[in-house]
């Protein structure tokens, strides 16, 4: 728990009333597959849990430890790009609904304060962002769990046609409409939209 620790503690002393963590990425010693060439952060970080209850017991521990102090929950980073998060099945948008879901149940029932925010998306603007997107059909199957999200995360990185690095503000607003276009067409415009990562 060191580096939690230290990292909770470090904002607190620099007087932070809001402490967002994100839960996901899997430990080796949790995951299901170990493949350091292929993920990200190395190991099994982008691997589904070999076990939901390893998921479970590790929220739970989570939760317990920061209670009050955490004040609110993003279930994962950028579940949309395979380096981030990559289980063997072909619907993994359902598997991470499913552990959202379960996320949800554990912190609430520990810190019924805390915030629960989606697992993160990476805003791609192409042309089935709307109908065929991992954002889509993760929310769509959160909306058919019935998560109560606090929060739908986003990552707003400004595309281009040529890709993402070379746009600008307006860029960038344009992906957050296509975002609330997805937000509306599954019965969540509700919930807001946070953008909890920023980058040009």
């Amino acid at each position: 728990w060191d580096r939690l620790d230290t990292a909770v503690a470090t904002a607190e002393d620099a007087g932070a009333r809001e402490i967002m963590y994100v839960l996901g990425s899997t430990p080796d010693w949790a995951a299901k597959y170990i493949r350091p060439d292929t993920y990200y952060y190395g190991g099994g970080t982008a691997s589904e849990p070999a076990k939901l209850s390893y998921w479970r017991d590790w929220v739970r521990a989570v939760a317990t430890r920061y209670q009050g102090r955490i004040t609110s929950y993003q279930i994962w980073n950028e579940a949309n790009l395979a380096s981030f998060w990559a289980p063997e099945r072909t619907a993994h948008w359902k598997r991470m609904a499913l552990m959202t879901d379960i996320a949800a149940d554990e912190i609430r029932a520990i810190d019924p304060k805390a915030q629960i925010v989606s697992a993160s998306s990476t805003v791609i603007q192409g042309k089935k962002f709307a109908t065929e997107s991992f954002f889509y059909r993760y929310l769509r199957s959160i909306r058919n769990r019935k998560v109560k999200l606090d929060a739908i995360s986003v990552h707003l990185y400004p595309w281009t046609l040529s890709g993402p690095g070379g746009g600008n503000p307006t860029d960038r607003l344009e992906g957050l409409e296509m975002a609330r276009v997805v937000v509306d067409k599954v019965g969540l415009s509700r919930v807001p939209i946070w953008d909890t990562e920023v980058n040009y």
